[in-house]
C-alpha cells in the first residue's frame, strides 16, 4: 500500500492533529504541496453555480424526490390496510 502512496498517521484528539490529517488527506499521493479541488467547490466558487445547480445538488434533489414518492406510496398502502381492518372489525 505504501508503494501506491498510502500514508499512516495518528489522531490524538487535538485541533492540530485534526488539521494535520485534513491537510494530509488533501495532498495528492506522495505530494507535499498539491491540493484537491472538489467538484462541488469548483461548481460553487469557480463556476458560481447555485447549490441546486451543482451535480451534488441535483443528485440530492433526485434522492429527496424519490424518497417523497416512496413515502406517498407507503402511506397509500397503510391507508388501504387501515380501511380493510376497520371493515373487518365492522363485520365482527
Amino acid at each position: 500500500m505504501v508503494q501506491k502512496g498510502s500514508r499512516a498517521s495518528r489522531f490524538i484528539g487535538t485541533f492540530e492533529s485534526a488539521k494535520e490529517l485534513v491537510e494530509m488527506a488533501l495532498q495528492g499521493p506522495g505530494s507535499q504541496s498539491s491540493s484537491t479541488l472538489l467538484d462541488i467547490q469548483k461548481e460553487l466558487v469557480v463556476e458560481k453555480m447555485g447549490i441546486l445547480e451543482t451535480k451534488a445538488g441535483k443528485q440530492l434533489h433526485t434522492s429527496i424526490a424519490q424518497n417523497a414518492k416512496s413515502a406517498k406510496d407507503v402511506n397509500k398502502v397503510l391507508k388501504r390496510i387501515r380501511i380493510s381492518i376497520s371493515r373487518l372489525f365492522f363485520f365482527l
